[in-house]
């Protein structure tokens, strides 16, 4: 359900799909929830990025509770500068979604990494379909059957900085990639989410980042 790590999709999971980081940052565990890993385009650390609309409608900056990361495509009623966003998506409502059993070290980890990627230099923000036909009946679940299949050049090939426009699909199976390739072996147990909270599976979320740097 909406609020841990995972894909969310909105109307229908037809429209737009994100990644979650699952828990905000909250001043306490944010070193274990990845929070001072670094987007590389905005150069600031996740703890200090985020916007968030009040119950009043209105917009407005709060630094580390954006746990949504979204790329979007071109939209008059949206904000498309092409940068990662780390805001609940303003009209997107998630409709779809697929739980990550992973600590969220791991999400905001594969985030930064792929800010290398997504930022004004190598991708510009597009809703054409034709940029995302090839995803049309992609599985957005965390099978471990299929993170095993991920190759070394699905994972090059999801990071590769390459001039392009790129939809929000894009985005989201790059991370899935991303997520799958380095990450998967520090997944949790579906049935103990709890898991992803412990010292051993969010370690390994910091050795599997150190070993991209």
């Amino acid at each position: 359900p909406p609020g841990g790590v995972g894909l969310y999709g909105s109307r229908g999971g037809w429209d737009h799909w994100w990644p979650s980081a699952g828990p905000p940052c909250d001043g306490v565990s944010d070193e274990k929830r990845g929070c001072h890993l670094y987007d590389w385009t905005w150069g600031r650390p996740m703890r200090e990025l985020g916007r968030l609309k009040s119950v009043e409608g209105k917009v407005a900056d709060q630094p580390g509770m954006g746990v949504d990361l979204h790329w979007h495509g071109i939209d008059v009623e949206t904000d498309f500068r092409p940068v990662l966003h780390y805001d609940q998506g303003d009209n997107n409502v998630a409709t779809h979604w697929h739980q990550w059993p992973f600590p969220a070290f791991c999400a905001r980890a594969a985030a930064s990494i792929l800010s290398l990627k997504y930022n004004p230099e190598y991708s510009g923000p597009t809703t054409h379909w034709t940029t995302v036909a090839g995803l049309a009946f992609e599985s957005w679940s965390a099978s471990s059957i299929a993170c095993k299949k991920v190759t070394r050049k699905d994972y090059r090939e999801a990071i590769e900085q390459v001039r392009d426009r790129r939809a929000c699909w894009r985005f989201a199976d790059d991370w899935k990639t991303v997520m799958c390739y380095r990450f998967n072996h520090c997944r949790c147990p579906d049935d103990n989410l709890l898991a992803c909270t412990k010292d051993t599976h969010i370690d390994c979320c910091r050795g599997a980042f150190a070993d991209f740097l």
